[in-house]
C-alpha cells in the first residue's frame, strides 16, 4: 500500500506545471524499478538479451563486412579504369595541361599521359611488330588514363563522371568498361539490399522478445498493478518501468552485438591478412568506429523500448478486460 501511495504522490507531482523536477524524479524511479524488474529473473534476462544479440550482430558484421569494400578495392588495384582520347589536334602540351587540371579532380585518384608515341610502341610491341611499323604513320591521339576512386563507382555515378570527362574541351571519346562496372554496381547493391532486408526482419525479431520477456514483467507484477490502478495510476505511469527494462534489455544487446562483431573480426583478421600477403598486399581488416558502435547500440536500444511497449500495451489491456 505504500508503494501505491507513493506512486500516486509521484505521479501528481510529474503532473503538476512547472515540476520539471518532479518529473525527473518520477522518470529516476521508473529507471530504477525497471533494472529492478530485470535483475528479478537474471537467467531469463541473460537468455533475452543473448537472442537480442544475435539478431544485431548479424546485419552489423555484414555491413561491417560490406563496408571494407572500398579499402579492398584501391589495395586490390581492381578500381575501373576510364581512358580519354584526345582529339589529332591536340598536342602533347596541351594533354600534360589537362591532366593537370583532371588531377585536381577530386573524384580522380589518379591520371596519366601517354603519348601518341607511347601508345604505338606498345601497341607495336603487342601485335609483336615491335621495330617494323613506321612510328610516321601513327594514326593514335594522345591518351589520358583515368583512374577514379572506388567511392566513386555507386549506382550510376560512374557514367555520370564519364560524361562529364567526355565534356571536357580536346577529348574526343571515352573509354570504359561498362560491364564490369554494372556487375560491381549489381554485387554492391545486392549486399546493401540483402543488409537492409536481414536488419527489418531481425529487428523485428527483437522487438518481439522484447514484447515476449516484458509481457512475463507485467504478468508477474500483476497484482502491484492492480493496486496501483486503484489508487489512480495511469497506464503511462504504469508501464514506464517496463520502458525502462525493454531499454535495458536492448542496450546490453547492443554492447554484446559490438563485442561479437570486434571478435568475429578479431578472429578473421589473421587469415584475411595471410591471404593478402600471398598475393603481396597489406590490406588488413578496419575495426568498426565510432559512428558504426553508437548506430548499433542506438539501434538495440530502440528495438528494445518499442518492444516493450508492444508489450506492456497489450498486457495491460488484457488485465483491465480479463474476460477477452
Amino acid at each position: 500500500m505504500k508503494r501505491a501511495t507513493a506512486a500516486r504522490r509521484e505521479q501528481a507531482a510529474g503532473a503538476a506545471p512547472g515540476r520539471s523536477g518532479g518529473a525527473w524524479l518520477m522518470h529516476r524511479r521508473a529507471a530504477r524499478a525497471g533494472l529492478a524488474h530485470c535483475r528479478e529473473n537474471p537467467l531469463a534476462s541473460m537468455l533475452a538479451v543473448a537472442v537480442m544479440a544475435i539478431a544485431l550482430a548479424l546485419p552489423a558484421l555484414l555491413a561491417a563486412l560490406l563496408a571494407q569494400r572500398d579499402a579492398l578495392l584501391a589495395d586490390w588495384h581492381v578500381e575501373p579504369t576510364l581512358t580519354l582520347f584526345l582529339e589529332p589536334g591536340v598536342d602533347r602540351a596541351a594533354a600534360a595541361g589537362l591532366a593537370e587540371s583532371l588531377a585536381a579532380d577530386g573524384a580522380l585518384a589518379t591520371v596519366e599521359v601517354i603519348s601518341a608515341e607511347q601508345a604505338f610502341a606498345e601497341l607495336a610491341a603487342a601485335v609483336g611488330l615491335s621495330g617494323e611499323l613506321d612510328p610516321a604513320s601513327n594514326p593514335l591521339p594522345h591518351l589520358l588514363v583515368v583512374k577514379p576512386h572506388a567511392s566513386a563507382w555507386r549506382d550510376d555515378e560512374g557514367r555520370a563522371l564519364a560524361r562529364r570527362l567526355g565534356a571536357q574541351d580536346g577529348v574526343d571519346d571515352v573509354l570504359l568498361d561498362l560491364a564490369w562496372l554494372d556487375r560491381l554496381a549489381a554485387i554492391v547493391r545486392l549486399g546493401e539490399r540483402s543488409v537492409l532486408v536481414l536488419t527489418f526482419i531481425l529487428l523485428a525479431g527483437t522487438v518481439l522478445v522484447t514484447a515476449n520477456s516484458t509481457r512475463v514483467l507485467v504478468h508477474q507484477h500483476g497484482a502491484e498493478i492492480d493496486l496501483y490502478k486503484l489508487v489512480g495510476a495511469t497506464d503511462a505511469f504504469v508501464r514506464r518501468p517496463f520502458l525502462y527494462s525493454g531499454a535495458a534489455y536492448g542496450l546490453a544487446a547492443g554492447v554484446a552485438a559490438v563485442l561479437v562483431v570486434e571478435a568475429v573480426l578479431l578472429a578473421l583478421a589473421g587469415p584475411i591478412a595471410a591471404v593478402a600477403h600471398a598475393y603481396a598486399s597489406d590490406y588488413a581488416l578496419a575495426h568498426p568506429g565510432a559512428r558504426f558502435v553508437g548506430s548499433l547500440l542506438g539501434l538495440g536500444t530502440l528495438s528494445g523500448w518499442c518492444g516493450a511497449w508492444l508489450g506492456t500495451r497489450h498486457s495491460l489491456r488484457r488485465l483491465a478486460d480479463p474476460v477477452n
